[in-house]
């Protein structure tokens, strides 16, 4: 039986048509997990997406007022969370329940980087932040980037009309 499988494949050609897996290897067995994250991700750890947006406090902090956050136009729900990111490092995180906010609008205090082990990698002085919603009810993560008119700072009051 091997030996007529050789021989078919020999026959064939040896172009592999298998299909990719979500990290682009032919065959492989990767899979998106429930945080919309291929499952060879470092950070595919995540059972309940919230752990993926977990940070260290620092003492040098920057709050980013975000007035409105959307999705397809959709305003989020309570459940959903926001995060800043510097690159694929958690640097902030907020439940997205707006009746918790001053007036409705909520923070992500964002941290930087105040030269200890549990902060490293984190913001700096005119760095620009990423942020994620977490659409809880979907079991997916969306990156929205913002302009550079809002470079950290420590204690930088920062104040963003809409995340989309």
């Amino acid at each position: 039986m091997k030996k007529l499988l050789l021989l078919a494949s020999l026959f064939m050609g040896c172009s592999s048509t298998e299909p990719e897996d979500c990290s682009g290897v032919a065959g492989g067995t990767a899979e998106i997990d429930a945080c919309g994250i291929c499952d060879n991700h470092p950070s595919n750890n995540c059972q309940d997406c919230s752990t993926y947006f977990n940070f260290n406090q620092s003492t040098l902090q920057a709050p980013y007022y975000i007035q409105e956050v959307t999705i397809d136009g959709v305003i989020i729900s309570a459940e959903d969370y926001v995060a800043a990111f510097k690159e694929d490092i958690c640097v902030g995180s907020q439940k997205w329940d707006t009746s918790l906010c001053g007036g409705g609008v909520c923070e992500v205090m964002v941290m930087g980087d105040n030269g200890d082990d549990l902060t490293e990698g984190y913001m700096l002085t005119g760095n620009i932040p990423t942020f994620k919603i977490y659409d809880v009810s979907d079991s997916l993560i969306y990156t929205v980037a913002i302009d550079n008119t809002f470079p950290w700072s420590y204690l930088g009051t920062f104040i963003i009309p809409t995340l989309e």
